[in-house]
């Protein structure tokens, strides 16, 4: 999947702490800024040599190595758990479930085969392998979109509709707690 349309946005910007207390929506933020981190590949992919190049990749890294793992742990620790007790047979949902974990395996590895090209490019250099540096950026950012796309149209509807007010405040908690947040009251 290509690039946004429309989206010339680029900062990452924090999500506000309310949202803890209405846990799919801040998966849909998160999910946006994640958008935003693929078009900000997209932009490094271009042209690594570009003058802000440096300011990006160190938006980029810093999302990956901080941003991205709170993410998964929310998605693997609590959404999914939670919907896997609640979900139906007739949700179907257990194998969407199963790839959506397997993803989130591959969206770590292609993760750390990107974190050393950013590093360079962050310090003004070029990656050590711009071939192999582009090919990762190129990977990880359509497999996000794919990803987003899954968890956008199928996981979270699936989750306003199955997850009861007490799922959803115990999963606002626990993300909370993951970053260090007190629970908003």
């Amino acid at each position: 999947m290509a690039r946004s349309e429309g989206s010339t946005k680029t900062a990452i910007e924090p999500i506000p702490e309310n949202l803890f207390r209405a846990p799919i929506d801040y998966l849909y933020a998160e999910h946006f800024r994640q958008l935003i981190v693929c078009n900000l590949l997209d932009d490094i992919a271009e042209d690594p040599a570009r003058r802000d190049a440096p300011r990006q990749a160190a938006r980029v890294l810093s999302y990956l190595e901080h941003d991205l793992p709170q993410h998964i742990a929310d998605e693997e620790k609590d959404l999914l758990p939670f919907l896997r007790e609640r979900c139906v047979p007739t949700d179907r949902a257990e194998r969407v479930l199963h790839l959506l974990s397997e993803e989130h395996g591959r969206d770590q590895n292609l993760s750390d085969s990107l974190c050393a090209g950013l590093r360079a490019l962050a310090a003004g250099k070029p990656p050590t392998s711009k071939e192999t540096f582009l090919r990762a950026a190129a990977a990880f950012a359509e497999l996000q979109r794919r990803h987003l796309a899954w968890e956008d149209e199928l996981i979270l509807p699936l989750a306003r509709e199955r997850l009861t007010a007490e799922d959803l405040k115990t999963i606002g908690l626990r993300m909370a707690a993951r970053r260090g947040v007190d629970y908003p009251d």
